[in-house]
């Protein structure tokens, strides 16, 4: 083949032989450029290659740049970028994840069993403004919000001073250890000497114990000549206790003409106790009293001769009080006479007696 311009000189070329100093592709015939043509520091990049790097034999790739799978043991190194990862199943996880590799945000935790929670402590920041923690103070935590469950013991201290008029309905049986003050049992003075009786009053120790004795004695001589009775002997009782009753125990001399008779009657201040105590009314002229006495006529020297009026009654006076005896003339038109002796003679036959009283105070 001829050649136009100057003649090669023999292969490889030299820049002499390339006329405007440049070779391009169509310069060159396909096909006859070989590996050993081009040199080892070309350095070509990737992008000036087409086609797969792997229809390049001898590319000098792992298996794993040849597939669209690869062997998780193959990573070695090196951190999968979060872009990477799409949507990992928790099933596909074994063992303990390293809580420096876990970071999640509340949304991404929207309900979490509290069972699963199996040690450590939840920090109070965690914990909302109503729950039970130690940013909550419990010095004004309403009772209304217990409803269920039972405080131990430990957790009351002393209990405040509180008024009684609140507590209604305690059940003495739960009372069981300490004692009761007396105080708080009744009203009165609580001794070894008083007990407590059914209306919550202290009082002596022994129903119907003598409290006082009280004895009057009368030596005068008293005369009343009138159908209206007379106070013949009077007596003020001071009592120990004002509930108390009264044992009245009398003797009363009384002497009378021939042909006179006479009654005693009793009055606790006005109160006629007759009506309580006295006998009855008889069909004749003598009234209701506690006992008549009259003249024991055909009997020589008897006039006057003192009769001896006697009794006793249990009353109930309700207080201090005084009592009065009186006689009258219940019929005849002599006087009656108490204390006196058989014809007012001093001598060894006519002595003149003295009528008593008594009062024995007993406590109810």
């Amino acid at each position: 083949m001829g050649y136009i311009g100057s003649t090669p000189t023999a292969v490889p070329l030299s820049g002499a032989d390339i006329l405007d100093d440049s070779i391009e592709s169509a310069d060159i015939k396909a096909g006859t450029i070989v590996n050993s043509d081009i040199n080892a520091s070309a350095a070509i990049v990737t992008s000036k290659v087409s086609g797969a790097v792997t229809a390049i034999a001898s590319h000098g790739l792992a298996t794993s740049a040849t597939t669209d799978t690869t062997n998780a043991a193959n990573i070695s190194s090196g951190t999968i970028p979060e872009a990477r990862i799409a949507t990992l199943d928790a099933t596909k996880l074994t063992g303990t994840v390293n809580n420096a590799r876990i970071s999640l945000d509340a949304a991404e935790i929207p309900s979490i069993s509290t069972d699963k929670l199996t040690s450590g402590t939840i920090p109070d920041a965690r914990l909302p403004s109503t729950a039970l923690n130690s940013n909550v103070d419990l010095t004004t935590l309403s009772a209304s919000n217990l409803t269920s469950g039972t405080l131990p013991d430990a957790r009351f201290g002393a209990l405040p001073a509180v008024s009684g008029v609140n507590l209604t309905a305690l059940n003495g049986s739960n009372i069981g250890s300490g004692t009761v003050p007396t105080a708080r049992l009744g009203s009165g003075t609580a001794s070894s000497s008083t007990f407590l009786r059914g209306d919550s009053t202290y009082a002596a120790a022994g129903g119907g114990k003598v409290l006082k004795v009280t004895s009057h004695i009368h030596q005068a001589q008293e005369t009343v000549n009138s159908t209206t009775f007379a106070t013949v002997v009077t007596k003020a009782i001071t009592l120990e206790e004002s509930d108390s009753k009264l044992l009245i125990i009398w003797t009363m001399w009384v002497g009378i003409g021939s042909d006179t008779a006479a009654s005693l009657r009793i009055l606790r201040g006005s109160t006629d106790l007759t009506s309580t105590f006295g006998g009855n009314t008889g069909s004749g002229s003598i009234p209701n009293t506690f006992g008549p006495v009259s003249a024991m006529a055909g009997h020589a020297g008897v006039t006057y001769q003192p009769q001896n009026m006697s009794g006793n009654i249990l009353d109930t006076p309700g207080g201090n009080v005084t009592y009065n005896f009186q006689i009258a003339r219940t019929a005849g038109s002599g006087a009656a006479y108490l204390n006196r002796a058989s014809y007012a003679l001093n001598n060894g036959y006519h002595s003149k007696p003295a009528s008593h009283t008594m009062f024995i105070e007993i406590a109810a």
